[in-house]
């Protein structure tokens, strides 16, 4: 090869490798200028990422705060409604013994009638027994504590309940006088003729013989004038047992409490305990005189029968029976509730020593009479 040849040769050998290097410069600065393009576009999407993250931290602070707000109303929203409810249950307590008391009102309007001014006289048994303060017979006492309850409703301040008791078994109080009751008012006994002397002298207890009696139960001559009332019903003796007897000569009533009188009695202890609720009857009577006088008697066969009579009573001055602890309907407690009538009850029910309560009162097997003229009308559910 000559010496120009090789010269040729190696000038384009220098000239293939300018170019190489001049093409790999410029592949270099491409690359260089293509991953500054790349980077400026990361740069924006991180400066818009960080704009991204402080935007949402911003929202997030304004979510912590309307969540705390919230939080704030909804305890506000509590507390408003704990009051609304205790206004609601004051309410309701309120409007409770605003009807209680117009029940109480329209049951002493009702049962008792009260006439303007007028008195009343309570006459029940008691006994001194070397004390300064009589002892009055428990269920004679729970009967008395709820008329007083009835009477001492305030728009009744008018009507006046006055209080005598009577030395049971003894002689008749001062308000009976040569065996007539000299009482201006109407009156209210409580406890059987057996143990109330001066209801004894009204209308004494029937005398029974093999489980009858002669004739109507003629009673209350002394109170009523110179008629007597027919009753249906009325207390009866038959030897040492009380009783209940019907006009209508039916098999008398007789207390399922009288074995634990018995076992008094005869001071017997050995007899296990009467704990279980026992059943008793009771007699509930009111009576209009030709004048302004009224009679009135709640009174048990035993004391058992006197506190169920004094439950009866106040069963009597709730709105609803059926949502009571009176099991009578509403058609007959609205012979009771009629204040120009007569009626005479036999009332049973369950009372129980353990509690000291009465269940139960309702009326005996339909025993309810209403008197219509000179006769009773017998009451049916």
């Amino acid at each position: 090869m000559s010496k120009e040849m090789i010269e040729h040769v190696g000038f384009i050998l220098c000239l293939i490798g300018l170019c190489v290097t001049v093409g790999s410069l410029c592949l270099t600065i491409w690359i260089a200028h293509r991953q500054g393009k790349q980077l400026e576009k990361i740069t924006k999407i991180g400066e818009e990422t960080s704009t991204i993250a402080i935007s949402q931290n911003s929202q997030l602070a304004n979510m912590t705060t309307i969540e705390q707000k919230t939080q704030e109303i909804a305890s506000t929203q509590i507390d408003q409604l704990k009051d609304i409810t205790k206004i609601g249950k004051d309410t309701y307590a309120t409007a409770h013994l605003l009807q209680a008391d117009q029940d109480k009102l329209i049951m002493v309007e009702k049962f008792f009638c009260p006439k303007e001014n007028e008195k009343f006289l309570c006459i029940f048994p008691a006994m001194h027994v070397d004390k300064p303060l009589f002892d009055i017979h428990s269920g004679d006492y729970y009967a008395l504590h709820n008329i007083q309850t009835l009477f001492g409703t305030d728009k009744l301040d008018n009507n006046k309940l006055d209080l005598v008791y009577t030395e049971e078994m003894g002689d008749p109080s001062n308000c009976i006088v040569d065996g007539k009751c000299i009482v201006d008012g109407s009156i209210i006994y409580l406890g059987s003729p057996q143990v109330n002397p001066d209801l004894r002298v009204v209308a004494p207890p029937i005398e029974l013989r093999n489980g009858r009696h002669a004739g109507a139960v003629n009673i209350f001559k002394e109170l009523l004038g110179d008629t007597y009332v027919d009753l249906p019903c009325w207390f009866a003796n038959e030897g040492n047992i009380k009783k209940i007897c019907f006009s209508n000569n039916s098999k008398p009533l007789t207390s399922p409490v009288d074995d634990e009188y018995v076992d008094w009695r005869n001071h017997n202890t050995n007899n296990a305990p009467y704990i279980e609720p026992r059943k008793d009857y009771a007699i509930v009577l009111r009576l209009n005189t030709k004048g302004s006088k009224k009679v009135f008697v709640l009174a048990g066969i035993h004391q058992h029968g006197t506190w169920i009579a004094g439950e009866f009573l106040k069963q009597l001055a709730k709105r609803y029976c059926g949502e009571s602890n009176c099991s009578i309907s509403e058609h007959q407690r609205a012979i009771f509730l009629q204040n120009d009538k007569d009626f005479v009850a036999v009332i049973e029910g369950e009372f129980d020593k353990e509690k000291l309560t009465a269940k139960k009162p309702s009326i005996y097997d339909n025993n309810l009479w209403r008197r219509n003229g000179t006769k009773w009308e017998h009451i049916y559910p």
